[in-house]
């Protein structure tokens, strides 16, 4: 399966944080498609968050979860995004102000 969304947020996600990506895993299972996972540092905070993106997906393509190293995981503390923009929006957020 082919999905262009998909494969124009990772080229984007890394041509814009790419100094900032420490780590990039894809997944496939056969049958849903491929999950790519990044783990970055975060430019504003300085955190270790990680996002994944979803080649198949019901409404939201993007699964952010920032603070990922301060022992946050998936699940409760995960945030779901419809596109690039508002995944911006979230990680230029500094938590400390």
């Amino acid at each position: 399966m082919t999905n262009n969304n998909y494969n124009n947020q990772i080229t984007s996600f890394t041509t814009d944080l790419d100094e900032n990506i420490s780590n990039k895993v894809v997944w496939d299972d056969g049958d849903d498609g491929e999950m790519t996972t990044f783990d970055f540092i975060n430019p504003v905070t300085g955190s270790l968050d990680t996002v994944s993106f979803f080649e198949d997906f019901d409404s939201h393509p993007i699964i952010y979860v920032p603070n990922f190293s301060e022992g946050r995981g998936y699940g409760k503390d995960q945030l779901e995004i419809a596109d690039l923009e508002e995944l911006y929006e979230w990680i230029l957020i500094d938590e400390e102000q």
